[in-house]
């Protein structure tokens, strides 16, 4: 069967990297050419911590203005879907609340009779339209979000560095991959499980095995900075010495 659409994650989940404009202008042309739908899950796009060297541009960029910027007609087009929610820039996954801008209106008929099925509270909108009511309070909010996560990825970078792990540099989100390759007893995806159970067994350090996250190779690991403290990263790096390095020292 032909695939029928493209799904974006920008920014991205495992890399807590983003796609450039060309990369998102290349992927729309060429999912049009294929009579495709794209599907861009921006749900991290306003946890963008890290920024070019363009007066503080951040590297993100939406989906939505990739789009607008090539219309004839000022619109996205009704092949375009932009997905967000409040759980990841807003910290408040327990309210499971998303959102869903399109511009094809049968799509969206559709939708609305099946949101009827997954509707969500009157209580759970007001306070969310509070919420955004306040652009002070969402700008410090994001602000303050953003210097925090900064902070906990320069951490983690600098651990991971002294330790001479390699890993790929975010820009976004609240998780780097970490390369663990040399680690590995092995090449395959069953030695990386073996890893993944001593990391969690003797270091107490549960990471993302890159199976999980349909990495090519085994010995990539998905590492969230967002979760736990920053003394939390240093006694958890602590612990990986102590397992992996200083015992191949001695």
């Amino acid at each position: 069967h032909r695939p029928l659409m493209l799904l974006l994650t920008n920014p991205n989940n495992p890399t807590g990297t983003c796609y450039s404009r060309q990369e998102l202008e290349t992927a729309l042309t060429w999912a049009r050419e294929k009579r495709m739908f794209v599907i861009s899950d921006e749900i991290y796009a306003n946890s963008c911590h890290t920024f070019s060297s363009k007066k503080h541009e951040p590297f993100f960029t939406s989906m939505f203005d990739i789009a607008l910027s090539i219309s004839e007609n000022n619109t996205v087009g009704e092949d375009v879907f932009i997905l967000y929610g409040f759980s990841k820039d807003f910290c408040l996954s327990g309210l499971r609340t998303g959102i869903l801008y399109a511009e094809n209106q049968e799509f969206l008929k559709a939708q609305d009779n099946l949101s009827y099925f997954g509707s969500i509270s009157s209580d759970t909108q007001s306070i969310l339209n509070g919420l955004i009511s306040d652009p002070q309070w969402v700008s410090d909010f994001l602000s303050e979000n953003n210097k925090r996560l900064s902070q906990s990825c320069t951490l983690l970078m600098s651990l991971l560095d002294s330790l001479n792990i390699p890993y790929l540099r975010p820009t976004s989100a609240m998780f780097l991959v970490i390369d663990l390759r040399k680690f590995l007893t092995g090449t395959t995806w069953e030695d990386e499980k073996i890893l993944f159970e001593k990391l969690c067994n003797e270091c107490r350090i549960v990471l993302t095995p890159g199976r999980d996250c349909h990495f090519r190779k085994p010995g990539y690991f998905r590492c969230c900075y967002a979760y736990c403290k920053p003394q939390a990263l240093r006694i958890a790096f602590e612990r990986f010495e102590k397992v992996f390095i200083q015992k191949v020292k001695y």
